[in-house]
């Protein structure tokens, strides 16, 4: 994944160098050829298009937020680290919001505490 961000960034520097002055330096890390905002209409096409060619099941763009969001949360990551990953302010936003349990966290918190129990017993 960082190998393709750096061959972008590479990429968006040519074309600086191809548009000189006219291009316009919002510090985007993605935009189009000159540096203008990419339209949230354009963008959300061409996610549909790269989806539909993957394969894989329709998806919202925001939906990726959510999905890398209860993934880390499945790992058991820590909640201060989400939160910081995800721009928000306080812990407590992203456990409100995000603290849904999958089954996979029901099944992995019972076999931990099934563990602790007969540890504790033994």
């Amino acid at each position: 994944m960082v190998k393709e961000l750096k061959k972008y960034k590479k990429s968006q520097n040519e074309f600086k160098l191809l548009f000189g002055e006219s291009y316009q330096n919002y510090d985007l890390i993605f935009c189009r050829e000159n540096g203008h905002p990419i339209y949230p209409r354009t963008l959300a096409l061409k996610f549909g298009a790269i989806i539909k060619n993957a394969g894989v099941p329709k998806i919202r763009i925001h939906d990726l937020r959510h999905t890398h969001t209860t993934i880390l949360m499945e790992l058991g990551e820590n909640p201060k680290i989400v939160a910081e990953r995800l721009g928000h302010t306080s812990i407590k936003t992203t456990l409100d919001t995000y603290s849904h349990v999958t089954p996979n966290m029901q099944k992995e918190t019972a076999r931990k505490f099934g563990k602790a129990i007969l540890k504790g017993n033994g």
